[in-house]
């Protein structure tokens, strides 16, 4: 069964890539949405297997941000089960957490 992690993030570099860190040895790949970061995100600031998909929603809307990375990890898996952790961009998950 894939997993997958779901973060969204606007302007919070040094907590995201905390977060991704701590989360990326757990999961299949990690789906980061930024909302309108200055500058925008990109993989090559990020430990391990991560998407980054983008967001120009303004004001934020969490909810949003939130659906539209679960629809990318969705049309990752395609037919086949997946789980997916949500989390805020300064959560730094511990080892063994999505277990």
């Amino acid at each position: 069964m894939k997993r997958y992690a779901v973060i969204p993030t606007r302007n919070r570099p040094g907590d995201l890539a905390d977060s991704v860190a701590a989360i990326a040895p757990q999961v299949d790949l990690v789906i980061i949405v930024d909302n309108r970061s200055d500058p925008p995100v990109t993989t090559r600031d990020l430990p391990g297997a991560a998407r980054v998909v983008y967001c120009a929603d303004d004001p934020p809307n969490l909810s949003v941000l939130w659906n539209l990375g679960y629809e990318v990890a969705a049309a990752y898996a395609g037919t086949e089960p997946y789980d997916m952790a949500f989390l805020n961009d300064d959560a730094v998950a511990p080892p063994g957490w999505f277990e």
